[in-house]
């Protein structure tokens, strides 16, 4: 399986891709050449804002993660980007499913800073359910729907994981999922109020608060 691809990083003027795996920095390269190659001909849009594409590695050495207490300006720009995600996947009828965003090494020191991030897993060491091979199988085929009971990415951190193990049509949909999203980010006429819309934010402190105030 594909253990992770892309994670987007939004500020104000630029919008930043980085990958933290093998197959990821094969799909950045990619992203990055198409798009280039988009750019240079006349027809197509030019972008108001900066696309970055960043490599970095060894981050996960520290094994730190951000504080729970994550801006509300965070939340906002990350929820617009699970958005984009859900949308393309539902939009192809293609099966996906929530994950974690607990703050980890590769994102967590934005979203501390209030930076807003977001991004694309394909599995790593938790184990597949019944329910989710069963989901996969009914939009997907049997073969593609995975096995219960074992870790979805068996390979994971382990010798075996080589180009030989990635699913290619698991990375396949990721690229074309973050493609559409850089699309989407790419075209806006004002990303900050696109991503921090101070009413969103504004609601979202509020709850924070009242659930501080409830416990």
């Amino acid at each position: 399986m594909v253990s992770s691809i892309n994670h987007f990083i939004f500020k104000t003027t630029c919008i930043f891709l980085f990958i933290v795996a093998g197959s990821g920095s094969a799909a950045n390269l990619a992203l990055a050449a198409a798009l280039s190659s988009l750019l240079e001909t006349s027809n197509y849009p030019t972008y108001k804002y900066r696309i970055r594409f960043c490599w970095w590695g060894a981050e996960e050495l520290d094994g730190k993660t951000a504080s729970t207490t994550t801006p509300a300006t965070a939340k906002s720009g990350s929820n617009k980007m699970i958005t984009l995600f859900q949308d393309w996947f539902n939009r192809n009828q293609l099966p996906w499913d929530y994950t974690n965003f607990d703050g980890r090494s590769d994102y967590g020191s934005f979203l501390a800073a209030g930076i807003g991030a977001g991004g694309l897993f394909s599995g790593a060491d938790a184990m597949k359910i019944i329910e989710q091979v069963n989901r996969y199988a009914a939009m997907l085929v049997r073969n593609l729907s995975g096995t219960a009971s074992i870790r979805q990415d068996i390979c994971y951190h382990q010798s075996c994981d080589k180009t030989t193990n990635i699913n290619k049509f698991a990375l396949e949909k990721m690229v074309k999922a973050t493609a559409y999203a850089i699309e989407i980010l790419g075209q806006q006429s004002a990303l900050d109020s696109w991503l921090y819309p101070m009413r969103e934010i504004e609601e979202i402190s509020k709850k924070k608060s009242t659930a501080t105030v409830s416990v």
